[in-house]
């Protein structure tokens, strides 16, 4: 029970430092640091309600619940752990429909895989993550 507890604080923190530091999908770059903060603190219900598929559709409810099993299967092995996704640049379309964030993947180890890529896509008012995207 207590556990149960810290753990609802700490997401009820969490959750307000995202919104006093302006984590938002409203921007491309704000909706990938609020699903990349939320995939990083083990919260993947979050973070898989942030894909769709390359056209701008929700995933099936079974992918979604594969994809957060394989997902917290590999943070908990220490060498694929990411600690943070670090965005280095955002190229909105001219069209103001799609994105690409460009970041830089950190591991526990404190090791950098640059070079990622995640594009984005406009779903209403809100930006997601298109599953797959290199």
């Amino acid at each position: 029970m207590k556990r149960t507890f810290e753990n609802l604080l700490s997401l009820a923190v969490l959750m307000l430092v995202m919104v006093a530091c302006g984590a938002s999908t409203s921007s491309p770059k704000g909706a990938f640091e609020y699903y990349a903060e939320a995939f990083v603190n083990g919260d993947y219900e979050t973070y898989v309600s942030g894909l769709v598929n390359e056209k701008g559709e929700a995933i099936a409810d079974k992918e979604k619940e594969t994809l957060k099993s394989i997902l917290k299967e590999k943070q908990e092995k220490k060498e694929e752990k990411i600690r943070e996704m670090k965005v280095l640049n955002e190229t909105v379309s001219e069209d103001k429909k799609t994105a690409v964030i460009d970041y830089t993947l950190i591991m526990e180890d404190g090791t950098e895989n640059e070079g990622q890529k995640a594009t984005m896509v406009k779903v209403g008012n809100e930006w997601k993550m298109v599953l797959g995207s290199k």
